[in-house]
């Protein structure tokens, strides 16, 4: 119960947060990881396949371009 508090919790800070003008990008997952510690391996629980993306440049450029190419069905 706690884990979906944190969830609906973080998702109305970053909802304030951008509201207000700021970024507001990292507050989510700050405030549910400190409700609940094992949020991120509770989430990642849920899902078959994890794609990583790292590196300087190009990051959003290639994430969005994944996401179109495993939503499209």
């Amino acid at each position: 119960m706690l884990f979906y508090i944190g969830l609906i919790v973080g998702k109305l800070a970053g909802y304030g947060s951008k509201k207000f003008g700021f970024n507001g990008s990292n507050i989510p997952g700050k405030i549910t990881n400190y409700l609940y510690k094992n949020a991120l391996q509770k989430l990642a629980a849920q899902v078959e396949t994890v794609v990583l993306v790292t590196g300087t440049n190009g990051k959003t450029t290639t994430c969005n371009l994944v996401s179109s190419i495993f939503s499209k069905k």
